[in-house]
């Protein structure tokens, strides 16, 4: 993303980019990065304010030591500011979002500047925002026709578990991917829990304690970024708790399939909720249709956990509460992660004595999951960098309840069921019954072999 706002900023031409993504992701942190290479950078936070108060504070941090009028115009600082221009700048508002909801005059007085309308000089606008609800839904009715001028979206994403690996590098990589299930990709709450090393600690410290980043965290996002919170919170503690398709959704909360539907593209649009499908389903098969799960980590373990007894949580001391509410469903909950995970690094080619692959879908169906269904990577020998699409491998998870033969033939079931023609099943976890040991598979196609994500267990 650097490279990409670099790449605008050399170009003769004015333009605007839109930054945006979730709190702590590190958009202030690549604004600062900015801010080191450019000499002609300025960098402005907007606050809550009326438009009139917006102008005076952008008047007062832009020239803080000229005379300007206590309460200036948009006009009056866009135009000081394209004159004492002497070459191409580079504007980087921050939440631009309250800057746009107090009123029109600083998005018109924007597109002067762009247009040309002060200067010649050329300037490059990177307007920066964490509400993802406004930039979704609110932003481009605002821009209206302006919208012309943008001239990238860039979304900021979430770190890898790779990534929050780089993070921290000296600790075991089971004690990582727990941070990971339990705080996402956002590597503000990874560098906050860092202090917390087992599981029981990073959920009381982060969710719940009344000082964690995430006490409250469902209900602060949802009121921040949705109207109509109520109905969001009802639909993504139900997704949260397993009824996942349309129709129980119907069935559950009384509103109609089509309201449902358009609540359910408005959390998609925030990255809150996906639509699962199925590798290679066709239209009549043993594949489950009309999935949606619950995106977003937090979002996922605060409507699972806590969101129903959010008011014993006031009364209760939270080890207890963890111990009563959390504790006995918390494997249930990784094990997704755990998938998610084993997903990531097969794509980066990342797990010992595993096929790289180009890429990993998955398969939900009726009689049971095939969690990761991975097409290996295949050069063409043939003096070119051609790739071609191999036969699938399956993987299938276990984390820490131990892997027993009954467990081996219920994979190849699910595998025979969902019509997947893989030579190889592997089996990722950090736990194995010694019972498998002798277990025989070589005369029974596909060969199963057992995997440990964390390299944990002796290789079978």
């Amino acid at each position: 993303m650097l490279q990409y706002i670099s790449a605008a900023y050399e170009k003769e031409e004015s333009g605007l980019l839109v930054l945006y993504g979730e709190t702590g992701l590190g958009k202030t942190s690549l604004l600062r990065e900015v801010m080191k290479r450019y000499d002609q950078a300025f960098y402005y936070q907007a606050v809550p304010a009326s438009e009139r108060q917006q102008a005076a504070f952008l008047c007062h941090e832009m020239f803080p030591q000229s005379e300007m009028p206590a309460f200036p115009t948009f006009e009056e600082v866009f135009r000081k500011y394209a004159f004492e221009a002497k070459s191409k700048q580079l504007l980087l508002i921050d939440e631009f979002d309250h800057m746009m909801r107090a009123g029109d005059r600083f998005l018109e007085e924007l597109k002067k500047l762009v247009r040309g309308a002060y200067t010649e000089q050329h300037f490059l606008i990177v307007l920066c925002s964490s509400n993802l609800g406004f930039v979704a839904n609110s932003m481009g009715k605002k821009m209206g026709q302006a919208a012309f001028m943008i001239k990238g979206l860039l979304k900021m994403k979430e770190y890898t578990y790779e990534d929050i690996r780089a993070l921290c590098q000296e600790e075991e990589k089971e004690r990582t991917f727990y941070r990971y299930a339990l705080m996402g990709g956002r590597p503000a709450a990874i560098k906050t829990s860092l202090k917390y090393d087992t599981v029981k600690e990073m959920v009381c410290g982060m969710y719940l304690d009344p000082e964690g980043m995430f006490y409250d965290y469902g209900i602060r996002y949802i009121c921040e970024n949705l109207r109509e919170p109520n109905i969001y919170a009802t639909i993504l503690y139900l997704i949260a708790n397993g009824h996942t398709k349309l129709n129980e959704l119907h069935q559950y909360t009384g509103f109609s399939r089509a309201k449902i539907s358009v609540y359910l593209k408005n959390l998609i649009e925030l990255d809150l909720v996906e639509k699962v499908y199925s590798y290679g389903a066709a239209a009549r098969d043993d594949s489950r249709k009309g999935i949606y799960r619950v995106s977003n980590p937090m979002i996922q373990f605060w409507f699972r956990f806590v969101y129903e007894y959010r008011s014993r949580l006031e009364f209760m001391d939270k080890e207890a509460f963890y111990q009563e509410y959390i504790e006995a469903g918390l494997d249930d909950y990784l094990e997704l992660y755990y998938a998610k995970v084993a997903a990531q690094l097969l794509n980066e080619g990342l797990i010992k004595n595993m096929p790289h692959t180009l890429k990993c879908e998955e398969w939900i169906g009726k009689s049971g999951d095939v969690p990761v269904i991975a097409i290996p990577d295949q050069t063409v020998s043939d003096g070119k960098a051609a790739i071609q699409e191999a036969a699938p491998f399956v993987v299938f998870t276990k984390r820490n309840a131990g892997i027993t033969g009954q467990d081996l033939e219920w994979y190849r079931f699910c595998v025979r069921r969902a019509g997947i023609s893989a030579k190889s099943i592997y089996v990722l976890s950090e736990k194995v019954n010694e019972s498998v040991v002798d277990y025989d598979t070589a005369e029974q196609l596909p060969q199963i072999q057992i995997r440990s994500l964390f390299e944990n267990i002796v290789e079978q």
